[in-house]
């Protein structure tokens, strides 16, 4: 200090005018004071104060105001950028401000506007960093404070609204300001978009308040335009007291203004007498995302704009919100929320959110694989609205039947309505059937006139039906001619396999099994009631007797000589089978 003041003196000694002393003077002092007072986080740096959360308690729903206030020790300040990101349950926000060496004391009120969060505790950090000098500054010369605090965002509950809530024109204010209210009571706060965070704003263009509950957390949002809903009779003097209406437009007094129904404030002298500034059109903050809301699974990605809409201002900063762009273009490779917060050369904030959706095409409707008996076909169609279509088969129609033998996978390339590329694929499998045969008694198949013939299906099927009309795997048939006989059989996969037989009817010649056969007598046939069967001597024979259908209704074991058959048998046809270890012969018993 001793140093600087013998420099002084030097200088004054120099000094040959009063009028350049005087001057030096005041030189050296400004140079004592910055020396003395050098930049410094001390003298320059600015202080994060108080944290507001707006609601104070958020739901999945709401979008989150975060204000930070901040306090500088000897320099003003303006917003120059605020920047934040999440990353999990935890917020990473930045503020950079201007300092101007010598401007007064200014704080201000850092705004961060977070779109709708997951449920769940987060921490907002906060640094602070001063920059030196008008704009564009220079960032990070003085890194200032750093703090940061809690908030728990809930599962939004539904419903939830407010009653009695309402925004109304106070159209005795001057300018007239715009009230918030909830039937009066006071456990609410209140977040305007124009960064108020009382009941009452100035109103000159649309506002948009959200009200909270302070004690639910229920919250709301009502927005007011610029229409005043004034009830004026239109009868107005010709008093020029010019004033500016909501709309951009100067009007000579406030009673024309109501009546064309805007809202106004008063216009500005410009400093001559009866002069007025021309009134500017209010600013509109309003940001738009242009771009393909359809992400084509085989296709590129896709780009997102954002941008200001046709009667906003211009943004001077773009974030999207998940944190892969920090300007107006995003580029999207997978589907979800895509939200962007862009901020005007005024600090006016606004945000917009666009939807992409997979273009995940379900080109068939079968399930895959489809599965086919053996020696089916199967048919595959597409919409008609594809087209380019081309099938693994060569087809380059929309609608193919395929017969495979094996297992076979089937694809299909097109493009859709929306334009994008689509790809399906179909396996299909093949049911292997069981294999099914007839047997026939007598086998082979040949019966004399008169005689009847058995025919057997294979076990292991769900049903059978065969061409004459009778059911079952087992039927008895007494046909007059050589007849054809055909089985249709369903399996446990709902397959259909089928099989056939002839039987050969002829007069035939005496043989033993028809001496044996002429030896057993059965009477009276047909019957009434009780049936007799003769049976020759020393041999013994088991007795069946089945329905026509082949349902066996009861048997007889080791008979000889003489039985008597006294079922309780409804009238009809019924087949008797007499066999011994060597023979077996077949009866029609007729019951009436």
């Amino acid at each position: 200090m001793k140093s600087l003041l013998v420099f002084y003196f030097i200088i004054l000694i120099f000094t040959q005018n009063l009028i350049t002393m005087i001057k030096n003077i005041l030189f050296i002092l400004f140079i004592s004071i910055f020396l003395i007072n050098p930049l410094s986080s001390q003298s320059l740096g600015g202080t994060i104060g108080a944290f507001q959360c707006s609601p104070s308690q958020p739901t999945t729903d709401d979008t989150i105001y975060v204000f930070a206030d901040v306090q500088f020790s000897s320099s003003g300040c303006q917003l120059d950028n605020a920047l934040h990101s999440v990353i999990g349950n935890s917020i990473m926000a930045s503020a950079h401000h201007c300092l101007g060496m010598l401007s007064t004391i200014c704080n201000t009120t850092d705004t961060f506007v977070i779109l709708p969060l997951a449920s769940g505790t987060y921490t907002f950090d906060l640094t602070l960093t001063s920059g030196f000098g008008g704009p564009p500054c220079t960032a990070g010369i003085i890194p200032d404070d750093n703090q940061n605090f809690q908030f728990t965002v809930s599962s939004a509950q539904s419903p939830c609204a407010l009653t009695g809530a309402s925004v109304y024109i106070d159209h005795n204010s001057n300018p007239w300001m715009m009230n918030a209210t909830v039937n009066g009571m006071s456990q609410y706060s209140y977040a305007w978009t124009s960064g108020a965070a009382a009941n009452q704003t100035p109103f000159y263009t649309q506002w948009c308040v959200t009200i909270t509950d302070n004690i639910t957390g229920c919250d709301t949002t009502i927005c007011q335009d610029c229409i005043a809903d004034s009830s004026a009779l239109c009868m107005c003097t010709m008093i020029y007291m010019p004033v500016c209406g909501c709309d951009g437009n100067m009007y000579s007094n406030s009673c024309l203004a109501d009546c064309a129904d805007v809202a106004w404030t008063p216009a500005i002298s410009s400093g001559i007498p009866g002069g007025f500034l021309p009134c500017t059109q209010p600013n509109i903050c309003e940001v738009e995302i242009n771009g393909d809301s359809i992400l084509c699974t085989l296709g590129s990605p896709i780009v997102l704009q954002a941008s200001p809409s046709s009667t906003s201002s211009n943004f001077v900063s773009y974030y999207w919100t998940n944190g892969q762009s920090n300007n107006s273009v995003l580029t999207v490779t997978s589907p979800g929320i895509y939200c962007v917060v862009a901020t005007d050369s005024t600090g006016c904030i606004d945000s917009a959110c666009f939807t992409v959706s997979l273009n995940e095409i379900d080109i068939f409707s079968a399930p895959s694989p489809a599965i086919i008996c053996d020696g089916d076909s199967i048919i595959f169609e597409i919409d008609p609205s594809y087209t380019n279509i081309t099938w693994s088969t060569g087809d380059t129609t929309n609608r193919i039947v395929v017969s495979p033998t094996t297992q076979t996978t089937y694809v299909v390339e097109a493009t859709d309505i929306s334009g994008c590329e689509a790809r399906g694929e179909i396996t299909v499998d093949i049911y292997s059937s069981s294999s099914l045969n007839i047997s026939s008694a007598p086998s082979p198949p040949y019966i004399c006139l008169g005689d009847s013939i058995v025919l057997e299906a294979s076990a292991g099927f769900v049903s059978y039906s065969w061409n004459n009309g009778m059911n079952g795997d087992r039927i008895v048939d007494f046909p007059g001619q050589d007849t054809w006989y055909m089985v249709e059989a369903i399996d446990l996969n709902g397959c259909i396999v089928r099989e056939d037989i002839t039987v050969y009817v002829d007069t035939c010649v005496s043989s033993i099994n028809n001496l044996l056969a002429k030896q057993i007598a059965i009477f009276p046939n047909p019957t009434t009631g009780k049936v007799t069967i003769n049976l020759p001597e020393n041999l013994q024979f088991d007795i069946l007797l089945y329905e026509v259908t082949g349902k066996l209704i009861n048997n007889w074991f080791k008979i000889n000589n003489q039985f008597i058959i006294d079922e309780k048998i409804s009238r009809g046809i019924y087949l008797l089978e007499i066999r011994n270890e060597d023979n077996t012969n077949y009866f029609q018993l007729i019951k009436r």
